[in-house]
């Protein structure tokens, strides 16, 4: 059974920067007791992982940058969905107004220096809008990211403009994503053999596991305008009993 949400600021304060490091080992050292020994709900806890780093991010983005309006932090791929699992990168994308492109607030270097210095692992991008739409036509990868992009602080009205430029008015065309997702998907099941009946298999990348879960979502998201799986659910293309057996699957693999 889910649990209630927790805030990261139950396990310490937040008067410096190695404050901020302590409490989040004190909440991952938290959530491994909760899979270990109270045998805790994994989507809660996949979940919870992720909204204590949006707690610390919020809270250290409003001590440096507080003042600032032409910026926006948003959380990108697995994170921008809200999932977090232990020791996986924290995806973020500062995305700046034109008007600061060419020489952004200081303050956002300390912000990004202080991440590394809480041991956060992160992997950041730093970019305009119009520098999001042009990697995104290039690259199918970025372009896959920013579907899943969640406004984490900063200016909502910028968050928004990338939405309506990158989503709304899709990057790349319908057929054509799921067509290089598809050859994405076969290029990856070769690495692994073609099977995920390895005595060691790679559970994101092998067949059946966590990527191609996530392959269905994103081509949903494309084709039906939906970001889930009960999303698809609701359009009625997956019956009741296939989304029950990939959420199991998903919930498997998570644990």
């Amino acid at each position: 059974m889910a649990i209630a949400a927790q805030s990261v600021w139950e396990f310490g304060q937040t008067d410096k920067a190695t404050g901020c490091r302590d409490i989040l080992a004190k909440a991952s050292q938290h959530l491994k007791k909760c899979f270990f020994e109270d045998e805790a709900d994994i989507d809660w806890l996949v979940h919870q992982q992720s909204h204590f780093v949006d707690e610390v991010l919020q809270f250290l983005w409003k001590k440096h940058l507080a003042a600032e309006t032409t910026l926006s932090l948003i959380a990108v791929g697995g994170y921008g969905r809200g999932e977090l699992h232990p020791h996986s990168d924290v995806d973020l994308l500062v995305l700046l107004d034109d008007s600061v492109a060419e020489a952004p607030p200081a303050a956002l270097s300390d912000f990004l220096t202080q991440l590394w210095d809480i041991g956060l692992e992160i992997g950041h991008s730093v970019r305009t809008i119009s520098e999001c739409r042009q990697q995104a036509e290039d690259d199918i990868t970025i372009a896959t990211n920013l579907l899943e992009a969640r406004l984490l602080s900063g200016n909502q009205q910028l968050f928004e403009q990338l939405q309506q430029l990158t989503v709304s008015n899709k990057t790349w065309d319908t057929r054509l994503f799921y067509e290089r997702k598809k050859q994405e998907q076969i290029q990856r099941h070769h690495k692994y053999n073609d099977t995920g009946n390895n005595l060691e298999p790679n559970l994101k990348e092998s067949p059946g596991g966590l990527r191609d879960i996530q392959v269905i979502n994103w081509v949903a998201q494309q084709h039906f305008d939906v970001r889930n799986l009960q999303g698809l659910k609701s359009k009625g293309f997956l019956a009741e009993s296939e989304f029950d057996i990939l959420q199991q699957a998903r919930r498997f693999l998570w644990r």
